[in-house]
């Protein structure tokens, strides 16, 4: 499957605004809620990259005939990391609605610590720090093989930059982006070499 590369812009804007909105968010919010809002998130990441280990294997949300590289070897591979991707999404979501649900019942812990400017500008500061994490989400799916152009597209929205920067210094996607550019390189070499993808 493809990116639309005349979108690929979005993508950079979608990032901005959605890291001016926690800002914004995290000052109206407070320290406390903040928080707990950003504690739920971790837990969102973790409990949905457990579970679509799992359930990748249980149903395909992205097709095998979307994703045929024409490499017999890495058929298999690219349909099961664009699964995993697809399912962690999926999870990813609906783990935080079912904790942003929850969250509406502590609320008024929000009112029994630090008031004032303080108190929102930590909140924006934790806010900011959320919206990093979902930076690097959106970065790590675009790069995955459920596009085959994915690279291209973070190209032209300016994020490759970025990409190696979290290829670098996270490290759990450090290691995702790792096997996703070993796919890629497959991709346009035409073979694949499963012992460098066991080293990587």
């Amino acid at each position: 499957m493809e990116f639309p590369l005349q979108f690929s812009i979005l993508i950079t804007i979608g990032i901005v605004i959605m890291l001016v909105y926690y800002i914004w968010k995290g000052y109206r919010n407070g320290l406390v809620l903040e928080a707990i809002i950003t504690i739920s998130l971790l837990l969102c990441v973790c409990i949905g990259w457990w579970l679509s280990d799992v359930m990748k294997d249980v149903f395909l949300l992205v097709p095998a005939s979307l994703l045929n590289t024409g490499i017999t070897t890495l058929d298999k591979l690219v349909v099961e990391l664009a699964n995993r991707m697809a399912w962690f999404g999926l999870l990813f979501v609906v783990v935080n609605i079912l904790l942003r649900i929850a969250r509406g019942y502590i609320r008024k812990l929000n009112k029994l610590t630090l008031v004032g400017s303080v108190n929102q500008v930590l909140g924006s500061v934790l806010a900011f720090c959320k919206g990093l994490i979902y930076t690097i989400i959106i970065i790590v799916f675009i790069s995955s093989p459920i596009f085959s152009n994915g690279k291209v597209a973070l190209d032209k929205a300016g994020l490759i930059p970025i990409r190696t920067m979290i290829g670098e210094h996270v490290p759990i996607a450090k290691n995702v982006l790792q096997v996703f550019d070993t796919v890629d390189k497959a991709r346009e070499d035409g073979n694949f070499d499963w012992e460098t993808l066991i080293e990587q």
